[in-house]
């Protein structure tokens, strides 16, 4: 393993530990993939380079036994255009779109409303929360299953829970 799969292994162990988790699998077992950088890379093993049958095949029994309430996964662009958080978002939509029920499973992708981003906002200081503390909060947008929302105070529509509805 390379130091950098095992820093991530180490931080997902201490992650699973803090949330409670008993039980995490790696996709293709321990070292499969590997991280891809910022720009890709050519190593055959680079997750970005996956074959999205290859990684979703493998997943697809593991989701139809759990049959998770709430898929989560970055957005489209990979939240900031990291080439295996762009991977990591196929993968999930094909796997929700090939295992999941969607009357029983919520998909959604990690976002960052502008209005938290605008250098006026009063998310940021003196009118509100330092930068670091808003960047620490996640956003999430719902792209699969309708589910019982609030509206929010523009008119948007809002989740207090990414379980609620269910």
């Amino acid at each position: 393993m390379t130091t950098l799969a095992k820093l991530r292994a180490k931080e997902l162990g201490a992650a699973c530990a803090e949330l409670g988790v008993t039980e995490h699998w790696y996709l293709g077992g321990p070292g499969r993939w590997r991280d891809s950088g910022p720009r890709g890379c050519d190593d055959p093993r680079a997750f970005a380079s996956a074959e999205l049958d290859e990684t979703t095949d493998e997943l697809a029994a593991l989701v139809r036994k759990v049959q998770p309430q709430v898929m989560v996964t970055y957005d489209a662009n990979g939240f900031y255009g990291h080439p295996d958080h762009v991977q990591a978002h196929r993968v999930a939509w094909h796997l929700y779109q090939q295992a999941c029920n969607p009357l029983r499973t919520k998909f959604y992708a990690l976002t960052m409303p502008r209005p938290v981003l605008a250098v006026d906002s009063p998310f940021f200081e003196p009118a509100g929360l330092p930068r670091m503390r808003v960047l620490g909060t996640e956003y999430y947008t719902l792209l699969a299953h309708p589910s019982a929302v609030t509206t929010g105070s523009r008119g948007q529509e809002r989740e207090n829970d990414l379980f609620s509805g269910m």
